[in-house]
């Protein structure tokens, strides 16, 4: 086991002082985009540890959500955690494809931001989408999700150069199939928060979210970051 891995091999350099650590949840057809997002995140917030966690089954990532926060039997603060797993407006599923239930999810941390790349889960026709879900189930400050099918565009480079993923949301048959309030189109990524009186806050003017553009997750996770 090579521990300085989180630090890009060179401790020298690289250190994490503060304790703050990422974790970034994924499924079989999310691992190329999963370890893109790692590289990236490890990039732009040098010195700070990205978790890969892959979600097998929905024990799995109850056992992993609830261990948030410790690593090494040290305490660490979760800067941020991003889920990239299939859903819906009502659930996301683990790889095995049975349904993860988010009032089975628990950690005492706070949790300053959340990117739920899963499709539809922050779906505006839903009162109690899987984003609100996590929202109210847990401390976070902040969850974004898509109102719309999110997709992935993969690069896969040359001889392991220049890969990337870039992200958007479309307003497809899919979207369309979980409407009820009438037809609309697509309010792209969606911020989720709490305000002040306990109710929820949404934000749905987003650079970069609307009309399909694409967008790198990370920079739309950095948009959205809450400090702590």
């Amino acid at each position: 086991m090579n521990l300085y891995v989180y630090c890009g091999n060179n401790p020298i350099r690289y250190v994490d002082p503060s304790g703050l650590d990422y974790y970034l949840y994924y499924g079989k057809d999310q691992e190329f985009a999963a370890q893109q997002y790692q590289k990236q995140l490890q990039k732009d917030f040098k010195g700070i540890p990205v978790h890969l966690i892959f979600v097998d089954t929905p024990d799995t990532f109850y056992d992993r959500w609830e261990a948030m926060g410790v690593e090494n039997g040290k305490t660490v603060d979760i800067d941020g955690i991003i889920i990239n797993l299939h859903g819906n407006p009502f659930g996301i599923y683990a790889n095995d494809g049975n349904l993860i239930e988010v009032g089975n999810t628990s950690n005492d941390g706070i949790i300053p931001t959340l990117l739920l790349l899963a499709c539809n889960a922050g779906h505006m026709d839903y009162n109690d989408n899987v984003a609100v879900q996590f929202l109210r189930r847990n401390n976070i400050r902040n969850v974004v999700a898509p109102d719309g099918t999110h997709y992935r565009h993969h690069n896969y480079g040359f001889l392991g150069i220049g890969r990337s993923v870039m992200i958007n949301v479309k307003a497809d048959d899919e979207f369309k199939s979980y409407l009820t309030n009438g037809d609309r189109g697509s309010w792209g990524f969606v911020s989720f928060t709490i305000n002040s009186i306990g109710n929820v806050a949404t934000s749905t003017n987003v650079q970069n979210s609307m009309n399909e553009k694409k967008i790198r997750a990370v920079d739309l996770f950095k948009f959205f970051h809450t400090t702590r």
